[in-house]
């Protein structure tokens, strides 16, 4: 039996213990997580600061890589490190254990290390030994990742077709898994269709997002719903040491997980800190995951990008010099409106104007969206990039006054960027 030792926030209740017994989804989850796999999915973390400090007596002091000084989990000779100095790779080390568990939805998740390239196969595995099959698809749908703006209907229609995709055997989605715009939609969507469908078929739902991304909140209810374990009680004893440890989410935060995905991924690279951009996972991480997915499995993959920001570009960029298809919802915000609008305007072979891009841009996208001046120069060159004839083949529209469903869409990106799912196609156009 798994036991720990912990109250609930939201209650404040005395400490209670969980009790899971063996054949339950919990113990399902450790059996997974075998040792293979707790060796290559080892915590890192900020190794400047120390659980063995007993000298921090100033209870605000910062590390650079965002924590509190006396916050650190890491309890080994701390490096130290000047308040003032630069976060960088030198202050993170390995903790002899890995971080995973289930939250009280059902959900499971893993941390892992960004900078271990060789994590992906046993990640894999471990989800496809979990949800009892390989993927033959696997679609991303990023884009708003806190706001954006879609008409009812249109509403209506993207949540009718992501579901039905996520509830076909054999697909996988992926988003953010925060509690929070497009990724908050996906997960409600395939919820409400799971509650209304008589089948018992659980839909495979990843959120991939960074660790140093989630609340502060969130980080410590993930870390108590670990099975107990010598660091565990470590950092429960160090952290709180009055049973007042959460297990509960707190889903009226923006930055907490999503409660109706399957699985999420917690990318860490030893920090917590940064501004907006840095707390953010970059799209190389996306990137691997789903390239490597595609050699693990042989499996397609197709990308859906749903209003989006200066960082939806860079992951069409990517996408489309992969020879991955990518889908813009139109008329669902910001980059989707611009792009939407010059692939419905310009002929094929066609590469817009600069001024035709600012144009758009300025119609659909804050200032307020971008770093920099010169960020907003590199994104209208990235934009005259994806009309080259080589790279437009992959990129298709989603418009609702003109197609009849986005699953219809989907099978004709794949079809025309060559990329055909056979197995899939006939069951998810129902």
């Amino acid at each position: 039996m798994l036991c720990n030792r912990v109250a609930n926030t939201t209650t404040q209740q005395e400490p209670t213990c969980i009790s899971v017994e063996k054949n339950g989804p919990i113990w399902k989850w450790e059996t997974d997580i075998d040792d293979e796999v707790k060796r290559a999915l080892k915590v890192f973390t900020c190794s400047a600061y120390s659980l063995a400090d007993k000298d921090i007596n100033d209870r605000e002091k910062r590390c650079p890589c965002g924590r509190l000084a006396r916050r650190h989990s890491f309890n080994g000779t701390a490096k130290r490190q000047d308040a003032k100095g630069q976060f960088s790779a030198k202050y993170v080390d390995p903790l002899n254990y890995t971080m995973y568990g289930l939250l009280d939805n059902g959900s499971k998740f893993i941390r892992y290390y960004v900078e271990q390239r060789d994590v992906f196969t046993p990640l894999y595995k471990v989800i496809e030994k979990d949800v009892g099959g390989k993927p033959d698809l696997l679609i991303g749908c990023f884009g708003g990742a806190k706001y954006f703006t879609m008409t009812d209907n249109l509403e209506k229609e993207f949540m009718t077709g992501i579901s039905q995709a996520a509830a076909t055997k054999g697909v996988w989605l992926l988003t953010t898994g925060l509690n929070n715009g497009v990724s908050q939609l996906i997960g409600q969507s395939v919820h409400r269709n799971k509650v209304l469908d008589a089948n018992n078929f659980n839909p495979t739902l990843i959120g991939l997002t960074g660790w140093r991304t989630v609340t502060e909140h969130t980080r410590d209810v993930l870390r108590c719903r670990m099975p107990s374990t010598k660091e565990y009680t470590e950092f429960i004893s160090a952290h709180f040491p009055h049973g007042t440890a959460p297990t509960a989410l707190n889903y009226e935060e923006e930055e907490t997980l999503d409660n109706n995905h399957s699985h999420f991924l917690l990318l860490d690279n030893g920090s917590v800190g940064g501004s907006d951009y840095d707390r953010y996972i970059t799209d190389d991480e996306r990137f691997d995951f789903v390239e490597k997915a595609r050699k693990e499995f042989k499996c397609q993959s197709i990308t859906i990008i749903i209003d989006g920001g200066p960082f939806s570009i860079q992951v069409i960029i990517n996408d489309i010099k992969a020879k991955r298809p990518v889908i813009i919802i139109h008329h669902s915000g910001r980059f989707a409106n611009v792009l939407g609008t010059l692939l419905e305007i310009a002929n094929e072979g066609i590469i817009p104007a600069e001024t035709d891009i600012k144009r758009q841009i300025e119609a659909f996208v804050s200032e307020e969206s971008f770093k920099s001046p010169e960020e907003k120069g590199q994104i209208i060159g990235r934009i005259q990039t994806m009309f080259k004839p080589e790279y437009r083949k992959f990129l298709s529209v989603f418009h609702l006054e003109r197609d009849s469903s986005l699953t219809g869409v989907i099978f004709q990106a794949l079809e025309a960027g060559k990329v055909i799912c056979t197995s899939c196609i006939h069951s998810i156009k129902r």
